[in-house]
């Protein structure tokens, strides 16, 4: 069976929370008022407490605490919001369900896509690049089909590990070798379930091959970056004293190539803030919970 059919078959799963739902179907219509939209937010007194939370943290950096979704909506505006409820919504619907055999490894696949995501954040402002949190949303699901395999098949993904580590095989050859499928096309297929922004199928589907996509590209290529250098810096023992070969990764050229001021950036004071955001990360990571 495949994983979307199985996923399909746990109501657990198989959507968003119902008030999440009609708040991202609702924002994207052109003609919704802050009033309904906040109303809407506000009946589920546990998505406005996490939104709030989220909104009021380092993450957003508002000047002012946000009191109210009202108020929420008037600062961070509908786009933000709207990116916040279905951060929130995901981790809650998808990720605190991880069944109890993969429990483990799901905690270690969140962490790296919540730093990739707080990476890709550090990399927008830097290159002061208005995404509207599309890469901070991107960034944590840009692995979702990787967990839909975990969840659903935990032991079974465990052989994917096992090829991994002893035949070589990269990520995506071992699962197609174990499922006949690759994590990918079952990200695009989430997304596809869960009516998810086209930015985000962007970034599930290329975040591997940046250098394939042709829409959305400095978007796509920052949350391709983030992965690797998230990555390569967490299994540094002392990153501190290694240099990051910036040239080596493929998203890194392909933001050169649509930057080119970016060959005179300097790379070393970059590499500390985003180190710095990797140490000071997990300080925000139970805001999703």
């Amino acid at each position: 069976m495949a994983i979307i059919d199985a996923i399909k078959k746990n109501q657990d799963l198989a959507s968003l929370p119902h008030v999440a739902g009609r708040v991202l179907k609702l924002i994207q219509n052109k003609n919704a008022e802050l009033n309904e939209i906040a109303k809407l937010i506000e009946a589920d007194p546990i998505l406005t407490m996490k939104l709030l939370r989220v909104a009021n943290s380092p993450i957003f950096a508002t000047r002012n605490e946000i009191r109210s979704i009202q108020h929420a909506l008037m600062l961070l505006g509908m786009k933000r919001i709207s990116n916040i409820v279905l951060s929130v919504s995901i981790y809650s619907k998808f990720f605190i369900n991880a069944h109890k055999d993969a429990a483990i490894l799901m905690e270690r696949f969140f962490q790296h896509s919540y730093l990739t995501g707080m990476t890709s954040k550090t990399l927008t402002q830097i290159l002061r690049k208005n995404f509207e949190d599309n890469e901070f949303v991107g960034g944590l699901l840009h692995d979702i089909g990787k967990m839909a395999m975990l969840q659903v098949h935990p032991k079974e993904y465990s052989l994917v590990r096992q090829l991994i580590s002893q035949e070589g095989l990269n990520e995506l050859a071992a699962e197609k070798e174990v499922f006949n499928e690759n994590h990918i096309e079952v990200g695009l297929q989430m997304a596809h379930l869960w009516k998810l922004p086209e930015e985000i199928h962007r970034i599930i589907a290329f975040y591997k091959f940046p250098a394939q996509n042709d829409a959305s590209i400095d978007l796509v290529a920052i949350v391709s970056f983030a992965d690797a250098f998230t990555k390569i810096r967490a299994n540094l023992i002392n990153p501190d004293e290694d240099e990051f070969n910036y040239g080596s990764i493929e998203a890194w050229r392909v933001l050169v190539k649509q930057m080119p001021e970016l060959r005179k950036i300097n790379v070393k004071k970059l590499t500390s803030h985003l180190d710095h955001t990797l140490r000071k990360s997990p300080d925000n990571f139970d805001l999703l919970k």
